[in-house]
């Protein structure tokens, strides 16, 4: 049993790891899809698909009953691997972001807006460095 309790965090962490200094990860974990708190999350995040991409953001749903999506795409990993790698219980609603350096930049057991996300991202040193890169100081009020 401790071997496949080790190797499904490793596939949690191998996904993880291939997002590292290339995006920022959104991860919404809830009890199951019909939950208030994720359908809230969900439409908070409804309409600023341009602000994601924007900001290199990737969405990983992860759900209880067993369902894992990538940016809403059904992937075949455990999702046990993630709630062990982020310390979530399954019956449990958390939003976690993850930076692009691979650290934990928001914890919160609430949903999060899109204004206040995008206000946490463009705020880090990381974000302004590549609004500056692109020329693009609008960058920061496409929500």
């Amino acid at each position: 049993m401790f071997f496949s309790v080790v190797s499904l965090a490793m596939d949690a962490r191998d996904a993880m790891q291939d997002l590292i200094w290339k995006h920022r990860v959104l991860l919404v974990f809830t009890p199951n899809s019909e939950h208030k708190k994720y359908k809230r999350q969900n439409t908070m995040l409804a309409g600023v698909t341009e602000g994601l991409l924007e900001r290199d953001m990737v969405i990983i749903r992860v759900m209880a009953d067993g369902k894992l999506l990538f940016n809403d795409e059904p992937q075949p990993q455990s999702v046990t691997g993630f709630y062990q790698l982020y310390n979530v219980e399954p019956s449990d609603f958390r939003v976690v972001m993850v930076g692009k350096d691979g650290t934990i930049k928001l914890d919160r057991a609430n949903p999060v807006s899109s204004d206040a996300l995008f206000a946490l991202i463009d705020a880090m040193p990381m974000r302004q460095y590549e609004m500056l890169e692109h020329g693009d100081e609008t960058d920061q009020f496409i929500r």
